[in-house]
């Protein structure tokens, strides 16, 4: 399972409906409002790297309100439950 976290810039401040937005894209597992030099904090998990490539450049920074980002992605995960099971990722 590939986890990244994606740091999101927005443009107005539509917040409510950009996150509607963002929560649909298939792959998107939470999106977070946050304070601070970001507007929004994503959190997707797939499968694998193709998948995620193909969410940020074909999805994500198409979305209207969405002005800049910024991709982390996790190098290992440790957790108190199975995350892969958790989310129905197989």
């Amino acid at each position: 399972m590939v986890n990244a976290f994606i740091l999101i810039n927005i443009e107005g401040k539509e917040v409510r409906e950009i996150a509607e937005c963002l929560i649909e894209v298939n792959g998107v597992t939470e999106v977070y409002p946050v304070a601070g030099e970001y507007d929004f904090l994503v959190v997707i998990r797939v499968t694998d790297n193709t998948k995620l490539s193909k969410i940020i450049t074909e999805e994500i920074i198409h979305k209207k309100g969405v002005r800049h980002t910024k991709t982390l992605f996790a190098l290992d995960a440790y957790s108190t439950i199975d995350l892969q099971s958790a989310f129905g990722i197989k």
